[in-house]
């Protein structure tokens, strides 16, 4: 039992689906599909059938399927995208440097002339 639930919740990941989505799919309530895939409640073998005709497989395909593979791509999605985090987060202090710099020269370009840098200019 539960690998199917393995199966059924890495398949919903790899289509980046909601539990939601899955449940508006199926006809039941979040809570009811939250609970199935949470492995708290038994699945019959027409939900399966149901479920598995949402993925476009057989109830057998389904039952078969590898969950490790998915879960290590699921995994490898995770570490990429923390990968890229760091990398943009490297970019904060450059930026927020630009930001500080920007701001400085919007200031002096706002500033009021007063009256003895303008005589002093005029000469």
């Amino acid at each position: 039992m539960k690998a199917i639930i393995s199966n059924i919740k890495m398949l919903r990941l790899k289509n980046k689906w909601t539990q939601k989505y899955m449940s508006a799919r199926l006809g039941i309530s979040h809570v009811a599909y939250s609970k199935l895939e949470g492995g708290f409640v038994d699945i019959s073998i027409s939900r399966v059938e149901q479920i598995a005709g949402i993925y476009g497989m057989s109830a057998v395909q389904l039952l078969t399927l590898g969950g490790q593979d998915f879960e290590q791509e699921i995994l490898d999605q995770i570490e990429a995208g923390r990968s890229r985090i760091l990398e943009l987060e490297k970019d904060i202090p450059r930026l927020q440097q630009l930001a500080i710099e920007l701001m400085e020269e919007l200031r002096y370009q706002q500033e009021p002339v007063n009256e003895m840098s303008l005589q002093a200019a005029m000469g």
